[in-house]
């Protein structure tokens, strides 16, 4: 297991102005909520900005993969409105990394939460989920 304590220090926040795009909504997938910033959508963001923030930080052969996260979505955002997301590096514990999660728009938070990726190998990553493959299609 790699320490990611000599590659990364809590502090490391990452901020993004985006305005809410149709890709940013549940589309098709209900009518009624097709104008409104999904809750998907906001993860959507944070996960890229989490990965952004630290896999290029992390030695060759290394990438962090998703591991738990929470999202309490608190106001609705429609398409066209401008949001401000903040992914900041709240710990550090081993392989594990633990961010804070904040989106705002010009009238307060809209999305807020907590997110934890986990630093792994990219080889035993794939070896570990081909492993699984196997045993499924023997079953």
């Amino acid at each position: 297991m790699i320490d990611l304590s000599q590659y990364v220090a809590p502090g490391r926040q990452m901020e993004l102005r985006k305005a809410v795009e149709y890709e940013d909504t549940v589309g098709n997938n209900s009518v009624a909520l097709s104008p409104f910033l999904s809750t998907g959508g906001c993860l959507d963001v944070f996960v890229r900005m989490a990965i952004e923030m630290t896999d290029k930080v992390l030695p060759t052969g290394y990438i962090t993969v998703g591991r738990h996260v929470e999202l309490t979505h608190e106001a609705p955002t429609m398409m066209g409105q401008e949001v401000f997301f903040t992914v900041t590096l709240d710990r550090v514990e081993g392989n594990r990394l633990f961010f804070a999660l904040e989106a705002r728009d010009g009238e307060g938070p809209v999305c807020v939460g907590r997110y934890e990726r986990v630093a792994v190998s990219s080889v035993a990553l794939m070896d570990r989920a081909q492993e699984r493959c196997r045993r499924a299609a023997a079953q």
